[in-house]
């Protein structure tokens, strides 16, 4: 669908099976088209992985102008006249932050003589300037302090009722806007029309006239502005959590090359005890490559680092906080002036919990979509990386159970 406005698409048929919880998957996204909002998922797993195969689809519903989008991660095959929806994640912006803080503000109107060409013109033994010559400059300045979050509600069920986890990336900053307005009144030329002339006539007898017109002159107001805004994002910071834990969600700014502008980014998130759950890499706004890791679910691995990587990034985030600002910080807002929206994080976490309420499926099990959908489906063991057990508690963590682990390095910042 389009990049501005998008419903709701079937996924393609597909012959491979579903996701299982707690199996490894590597997937690559990527946006159907320039200006489309969907991106299909590809299995990297079977086949040759230089050309990944259609498995799912990340169905855009939603729109620019209400908001933002909804992405639905859909699953069809053989006999299957309606998508499976395994998962969404709720990108629109109804529980964004901001809080703003003015610490300077000020306006000041002055008038300014810009040239000496003065003379007598009414005749009283002074000089005076030219109507032209004189200005009014008016000067409008603020500054300020923000705090912003963009958040990510992860969801197990179509109807969003099922919430299993959310994310959110925050950052701090400043603003500050200048803007100079000059005004001056300006002789102006214009015709007017004062009547209308005959210059002949038809074979009929009736008269063909023309409009009359005379120049006049008349005093006019102009304008020049100049409205210089900076944004600045000083430092951001990921948050996640899933099933009732905190995961530790990194992003690394050495692999990944300028913080605001690279087109490359590199997130790794982990849970109980350092225990790897998914790896993205993408590549730019339209393509991303997601490793899930075994014992960890591959549905909202997928959904999170869609959302960390394409929706999320500092890149994405620093152009969202320069909007926000521009529209929140307001000449004529005095010092000590704040504002804002949406909840702070303590009303966040205790409007959206997701726990205990929240249960995976076993691990090698169906998704509870899948296993109403398709009650016959059987799983399919792929090849698994060689794995080592994690070592301390036996607790079970929900998002991921401990028992054995990939072996893949959680890289520290």
């Amino acid at each position: 669908m389009g990049a501005c406005c998008s419903g709701e698409e079937e996924a393609k048929i597909t012959a491979l099976p579903p996701p299982f919880y707690g199996a490894p998957a590597r997937v690559l996204l990527k946006q159907q088209g320039m200006m489309d909002a969907d991106f299909d998922v590809l299995d990297m797993l079977s086949g040759n992985p230089d050309e990944p195969s259609q498995w799912m689809l990340l169905d855009a519903v939603g729109s620019i102008f209400t908001g933002g989008f909804k992405f639905f991660l859909k699953y069809r095959t053989e006999g299957l006249e309606k998508s499976i929806t395994l998962g969404c994640a709720d990108l629109k912006d109804d529980q964004d932050f901001l809080h703003l803080l003015v610490t300077d503000g000020s306006r000041a109107r002055m008038p300014v003589f810009f040239n000496d060409n003065w003379s007598d013109s009414d005749g009283d033994g002074y000089d005076d300037p030219d109507i032209e010559d004189f200005k009014t400059v008016t000067v409008e300045t603020i500054r300020g302090q923000w705090v912003y979050s963009k958040r990510c509600l992860l969801y197990s069920d179509y109807e969003q009722t099922q919430l299993v986890g959310h994310l959110q990336i925050s950052g701090s900053g400043t603003y500050k806007r200048r803007r100079k307005t000059i005004r001056w009144m300006e002789e102006e030329e214009y015709m007017e029309k004062v009547g209308e002339k005959q210059v002949g006539s038809n074979e009929d007898g009736s008269p063909i006239t023309e409009a009359v017109y005379e120049k006049r002159k008349r005093m006019v107001q102009r304008e020049v502005i100049d409205d210089q805004k900076r944004c600045k994002t000083k430092a951001v910071q990921y948050r996640m959590k899933a099933y009732g834990t905190d995961v530790n969600l990194q992003y690394y700014k050495q692999a990944s090359g300028s913080f605001f502008t690279s087109d490359k980014g590199v997130w790794q998130a982990a849970g109980y005890g350092g225990l790897p759950l998914f790896k993205v890499v993408s590549e730019g706004s339209s393509k991303a490559t997601v490793e899930s890791y075994q014992n960890s679910d591959p549905v909202s691995g997928i959904l999170a680092a869609f959302a960390v990587s394409l929706k999320l990034n500092p890149a994405e985030f620093n152009k969202s906080a320069e909007s926000v600002c521009h529209n929140h910080f307001r000449l004529g807002m005095g010092p000590g002036s704040t504002g804002g929206f949406g909840p702070n994080d303590l009303q966040f976490e205790q409007a959206f919990p997701t726990g205990p309420a929240a249960t995976p499926p076993p691990m090698m099990g169906q998704y509870v979509s899948v296993a109403t959908a398709m009650p016959q489906a059987t799983y399919v063991q792929p090849a698994l990386a060689v794995a080592t057990p994690v070592v301390g508690s036996a607790d079970w963590s929900p998002m991921a159970q401990p028992v054995m682990a990939s072996a893949v390095p959680v890289q520290a910042v």
